[in-house]
């Protein structure tokens, strides 16, 4: 397989991030993916985006690979983080 070269600028965004590392990377990717549904399902985007400045997009997909980290580090990598302590938060407007 081989990537585009968005996809290769999107790999290379990632990992040279100065949070990143391999296993915490890994470790959120099943924890974004439940946050991701949990907004969506629950028409949550504009409030997180309200509450950490973000744009993101109606759909929630990161239009780039920085918006994806900030997911990741700046919400489901946060020490103490579970997604119902996040949502109740969110739904008030504070972020976690």
């Amino acid at each position: 397989m081989s990537l585009n070269d968005e996809q290769r600028q999107i790999l290379f965004d990632i990992v040279n991030d100065p949070r990143y590392t391999k296993e915490s990377f890994i470790k959120s990717l099943p924890l974004c993916a439940e946050l991701k549904k949990a907004v969506l399902t629950r028409g949550l985007v504009k409030k997180v985006n309200s509450a950490y400045g973000w744009s993101l997009p109606d759909d929630m997909t990161p239009k780039n690979a920085h918006q994806s980290l900030d997911i990741a580090y700046e919400i489901v990598l946060k020490p103490g983080y579970t997604l119902e302590k996040f949502l109740s938060a969110i739904e008030i407007g504070r972020k976690l």
